[in-house]
């Protein structure tokens, strides 16, 4: 039972003043989740902290150094493991549950169908115990989300809908943290109920929600050799769509020799710019549309563009506008002429043309995220509640006035 969960319980008991129990509430400590962590197959603390949606990346080194990265700004957090000892407990009890050889291996790197990425090293590779934390949330699950954090508008959300019905391939490009994995995430989810997928996932980010979309976790493969032949085995059965996501450096040649060959391939290529992804791409032409993305100060990631390639040349059909809203650039596209027929008007590429952006208040990321000072606990409340904590909660919770 979460501290929150023991507070409720109590609270529907004895009814004690609600002020009370928010300010006991608000403390960041995690101690007791710690506690049930030596028990069951969690890291305690950092489970806790990924409860807040706005965290995705998450730094330990040793027991009371965790840091986190929340709206952009990185900052030391409040919450901490008790020592040492308890962390190397945690995780050495993790690690075996997760099957894997501790007592000949270092450093381990463990993807987890919920979307988290973990690298732990122990002593002596490290002097304390090190963890990092990536975690890829279902903030951006799919083309209504992206509308709703104004990424597209209601225009643009169709056209990438549709163009996952059509024949073409696509390139998405753009640096790490700029919303790659989200976009091919949320254009698969798009397939219709007729159309046959395949996922090729290399850092299990993606959930996959359609029953006609087979899933490929390629992160557990280390072998080069069985990812190739497994590629071109899964090319054979003639998909609607291959989606790929962060494809590994040695697979790339692969995917755009299928690429040149077919249509219906949508991958995602860490490039800085269309320059970059052209030296990467041997025959830029054996693509069809290239959706960049790109990171400006204080922003999780937004569309840049979206282009035809013509002659290996980039054609931009959308593009930001001063006030970094994809709009319409006045070209109409090739592909238009096999989407006209789903509810798209021509109009929607014209230049002078206002696309429906949903207007929702977003929080001011321009200031700085600061640790807000921890709030005393009334001693006198404490008692009330200390049947419901260890001895050596309160003791530590006592110690943090």
């Amino acid at each position: 039972m979460s501290l929150i969960d023991r507070f409720n319980k109590k609270t529907q008991q004895h009814s004690p003043n609600i002020e009370q129990i928010k300010e006991l509430v608000s403390q960041p400590n995690y101690y007791n989740s710690d506690e049930e962590a030596l028990n069951a197959n969690t890291l305690g603390t950092i489970d806790n902290i990924l409860a807040d949606d706005e965290i995705n990346t998450i730094f330990v080194n040793g027991a009371r150094n965790i840091y986190i990265e929340k709206r952009g700004k990185v900052v030391k957090s409040r919450s901490s493991f008790r020592d040492d000892i308890q962390l190397e407990n945690i995780i050495n009890k993790y690690l075996n549950h997760c099957t894997l050889d501790i007592e000949n291996q270092q450093y381990f790197e463990i993807n987890h169908d919920k979307g988290i990425n973990l690298l732990i090293t122990i002593p002596p590779l490290s002097k304390k115990i090190t963890i990092s934390v990536k975690y890829y949330n279902d903030k951006f699950a799919d083309i209504k989300i992206l509308r709703e954090n104004q990424v597209v508008s209601k225009e643009i959300a169709l056209i990438l809908s549709t163009l996952v019905s059509i024949n073409v391939n696509i390139l998405i490009t753009g640096a790490k943290k700029t919303l790659k994995t989200t976009i091919l995430s949320a254009m698969s989810k798009t397939l219709s109920d007729i159309q046959r997928g395949v996922l090729i996932d290399y850092l299990n980010e993606i959930d996959v929600e359609k029953n006609l979309c087979a899933y490929f976790d390629f992160s557990i493969l280390k072998n080069e050799e069985k990812e190739k032949h497994l590629l071109e085995q899964l090319s054979y059965t003639k998909p609607n769509k291959i989606f790929i996501n962060s494809p590994k450096d040695y697979i790339l040649e692969d995917i755009f020799r299928l690429a040149s060959k077919t249509k219906g391939i949508i991958t995602t290529l860490d490039a800085k710019n269309f320059e970059q992804a052209k030296e990467t791409i041997k025959d830029i032409n054996s693509f069809d549309i290239i959706i960049e993305c790109e990171k400006a100060e204080n922003e999780t990631g937004k569309i840049a563009s979206i282009s035809q390639i013509t002659n290996g040349i980039k054609e931009e059909i959308f593009a930001l506008n001063q006030e970094r809203e994809l709009v319409s650039t006045g070209l109409i596209p090739r592909f238009f002429e096999k989407i006209k027929d789903v509810n798209i008007n021509q109009n929607i590429f014209d230049k002078e043309y206002i696309h429906t952006y949903q207007r929702i208040p977003l929080p001011d990321t321009n200031t700085a995220i600061e640790e807000e000072p921890a709030k005393k606990i009334n001693p006198e409340v404490l008692k009330k509640f200390k049947k419901d904590f260890p001895a050596e909660e309160i003791e530590l919770m006592q110690d943090n006035e």
